[in-house]
């Protein structure tokens, strides 16, 4: 058997270090673009995720993801070619233009509404009572009371009383 020389080594230290580098950059845009469709065989899971063995779905779309990305197609062009096919439902988030904004900001928008709602409604709630104080209204004996007002309620207090 004949020894390896120097240059050899070099080579093939280079090779593994380029296959190192880009096999995870490879593998990590194919997870992207995976992430970004939703399986069509009913379990909700993305295509990358779906945990159905023989998927109908899944399994032939994840081999031409593969295909189309080792032949130069970016993540982009994929998923524009897969909602020309299926739609926008095949895409795992709604996209962030024209109504779908909406599913986006719509959230923090009702959570502001509502916040701004219970603080109004606490404010007035905090200024009725501040208007009429609770002991001050049960406590207080009325200012008008007349010599027969007087008289009918000591009558009705001692009717009560029997």
């Amino acid at each position: 058997m004949k020894a390896l020389g120097v240059g050899h080594y070099a080579a093939l230290l280079g090779l593994a270090l380029v296959l190192a580098t880009a096999s995870p950059a490879a593998a990590s845009t194919r997870k992207a673009a995976e992430e970004s469709l939703t399986c069509q065989c009913g379990c909700g899971l993305t295509v990358h995720t779906c945990n159905h063995l023989q998927c109908s779905f899944a399994v032939p779309v994840r081999e031409d993801i593969a295909k189309s990305l080792s032949a130069g197609q970016t993540t982009e062009e994929i998923l524009d070619r897969y909602v020309q096919e299926y739609g926008e439902k095949v895409l795992s988030a709604p996209t962030t233009s024209g109504f779908n904004i909406l599913a986006w900001w719509g959230p923090y928008i009702a959570l502001g509404c509502g916040c701004a709602a219970l603080l109004l409604a606490f404010r007035r709630w905090r200024h009725i009572a501040g208007d009429t104080p609770l002991a001050a209204s049960t406590a207080a004996e009325p200012k008008s009371l007349n010599t027969q007002d007087r008289d009918r309620l000591a009558r009705e207090l001692e009717d009560l009383d029997a």
